[in-house]
């Protein structure tokens, strides 16, 4: 596969998708594609099969009470170093403790603040802004998710 990931941009940072774009490429990426999606609740279903019914209606209730929307944005990106899947994990920042430090990273710039987590029994829904693979299978599987394919 090509050195290549995918950023996913959450309802709760669309809005901020010109500034974030502009981050990216500050960092040294290249957005190769950008397709818009209008189907949160059916990406969200697809995705965290692992969560229960009642875990994932939990989570999908933070989008309905902020009023964020159901439109989602993918950017697929190229870093100019290469490694680009792990440098964008690294300038992603963590997937909660962004919340408490002032690093200089995606989720800490562009995410939502701890009022806004939701838990459900020994779950933290962070609303965080971003999903980006973990390693190359999760990435596979994204694309195939999201009906994309990887050329």
């Amino acid at each position: 596969m090509d050195d290549i990931s995918l950023l996913l941009l959450k309802p709760e940072v669309v809005k901020k998708e010109k500034e974030i774009q502009q981050y990216l490429e500050k960092k040294g990426y290249t957005i190769l594609r950008k397709k818009k999606f209008s189907s949160w609740v059916s990406f969200v279903k697809k995705k965290y099969g692992e969560f229960s019914n009642e875990e994932r209606e939990v989570y999908l209730s933070g989008y309905q009470k902020n009023k964020w929307g159901t439109t989602f944005i993918v950017f697929v990106l190229q870093h100019r170093q290469g490694d680009t899947l792990s440098i964008l994990r690294r300038d992603l920042g963590h997937f909660i403790g962004y919340q408490d430090t002032h690093e200089d990273s995606l989720r800490a710039k562009f995410g939502q603040g701890q009022k806004k987590n939701m838990i459900q029994g020994k779950i933290t829904f962070a609303y965080n802004g971003f999903h980006c693979p973990q390693d190359e299978e999760e990435l596979q599987e994204d694309f195939e998710i999201l009906g994309m394919n990887l050329s």
